[in-house]
């Protein structure tokens, strides 16, 4: 036997003694395996494996420096980001990948569109983009823009992606310049977003004749938000209900009686939206498992496309089956006369029906050289770190309802009235 203990564990009996590639070198095969492994985890584990008690801090830093040393350093990867743009181009013809630096050579964003998801969009989904942002929780603090369509069996279909070094009108500009470069189409395009997000400039300015309509759930909560005085649970609700009726109404009669009815219960509520709109409508790693997504969900799709025995989509059939009972008649070219409950006329040429509730635009506003590219500063960020997620805020919060008198705002044992 040797009579000399060899073992690197056993040596280490204080927090002092455990440094952060020592903790590296012990995780390393495990992080490789288990790529989610948790700091709080390997706090755990190196306590029951060697009696060492480690603090968060320094079970971070070692799974930090374990997994630069299986997947390569932050700093690597966006130097490398230049040839993976014209890699992308290269094996994927008609796709549009391409970025762009800071003065000092700092990373600023760069947008990836893939052929297939361009040919997607153009041939086979509605007319119809979804803009949207997400922040990436990585350690540059860099944000996602995405544009999203809906196919023709109403499911997400990814058009484009971009990663940005900060969420500003700028970038948004820059993104929507690039996705009008790779979408070749003279058709107009709604594009919904965020209220908030600063868009129908752009939009007007890039996109030419398209539209912009508001996302209907993020209105709902900012009218719930910015509404003064003490509205009751039941009256939040009428005026919601009443503002997705008005959304979803197919005639400017309908819509304003709707709006109207609003104004009966806040004049207020009436006033907001009315400013707001006059017709509401509805580097490297990261994007390669974008990709990767991508092409599993349009593998999947096809998949299941392939088993469907009727003509078009299902979701499409089930709504063709609720008319089936009406009657449809030519009249000439591509104009039709449909009888049912009532007489309309359809024109398929111009996407026009007399009952006006067509799936539609509802609301009009007016070669490579291998470069550095630097990770963009680090710095935290403004205010107190979040101890837990921050989740929107509720649209409608249940209020109190007495079972004895079926009064609101106290219950049974509070109650007051007499009986």
């Amino acid at each position: 036997m040797n009579p000399t203990n060899t073992c690197e564990g056993s040596a280490l009996t204080t927090v002092h003694q455990a440094t952060r590639r020592w903790v590296a070198s012990i995780i390393k095969e495990r992080l490789k395996a288990f790529p989610h492994y948790k700091p709080k985890d390997i706090v755990t584990d190196i306590k029951q494996e060697f009696g060492i008690q480690l603090n968060y801090y320094q079970a971070w830093r070692g799974k930090e420096i374990a997994r630069e040393q299986l997947q390569g350093s932050y700093k690597n990867a966006y130097n490398l980001l230049p040839l993976f743009c014209d890699r992308i181009m290269e094996t994927n013809p008609g796709s549009l990948a391409t970025y762009s630096t800071k003065e000092d050579s700092s990373f600023h964003r760069h947008f990836i569109a893939f052929h297939a998801s361009l040919c997607g969009f153009l041939q086979g989904c509605r007319p119809l983009l979804f803009l949207d942002s997400i922040p990436l929780n990585s350690k540059y603090q860099d944000t996602l823009l995405a544009a999203t369509a809906a196919d023709g069996d109403d499911g997400v279909f990814p058009v484009a992606f971009s990663v940005i070094d900060a969420e500003n009108d700028e970038n948004w500009y820059w993104f929507l310049l690039q996705l009008k470069s790779a979408l070749s189409t003279s058709c107009p395009i709604s594009f919904f977003a965020d209220i908030q997000k600063g868009l129908r400039e752009s939009i007007s300015e890039i996109f030419k004749g398209s539209y912009h309509g508001y996302c209907l759930h993020y209105l709902t909560q900012l009218l719930i938000r910015d509404l003064k005085g003490h509205f009751s649970h039941e009256m939040k609700r009428h005026m919601i209900d009443d503002l997705h009726n008005a959304a979803l109404a197919p005639r400017p009669e309908l819509f304003q009686s709707y709006l109207e009815s609003i104004k009966k219960i806040s004049l207020e509520a009436y006033n907001w939206l009315g400013i707001r709109c006059t017709r509401i409508t509805h580097h490297s790693d990261m994007v390669d498992v974008i990709r990767k997504k991508i092409m599993e969900l349009i593998y999947t799709r096809r998949a299941t496309s392939d088993q469907w025995l009727t003509r078009l989509t299902p979701c499409m059939e089930d709504r063709l089956e609720k008319v089936r009972t009406l009657q449809v008649l030519l009249t000439t070219g591509s104009i039709f006369e449909v009888r049912g409950e009532s007489t309309e006329i359809v024109d398929m040429d111009h996407w026009d029906c007399s009952c006006k509730d067509v799936e539609r635009p509802l609301k009009k506003d007016s070669s490579l050289a291998l470069v550095t590219v630097t990770p963009p500063p680090t710095g935290r960020p403004p205010g107190r770190p979040t101890t837990k997620k921050v989740r929107s805020q509720e649209v409608m919060k249940r209020q109190l309802q007495c079972s004895r008198c079926k009064g609101l705002g106290h219950n049974k044992s509070t109650c007051k009235e007499l009986l």
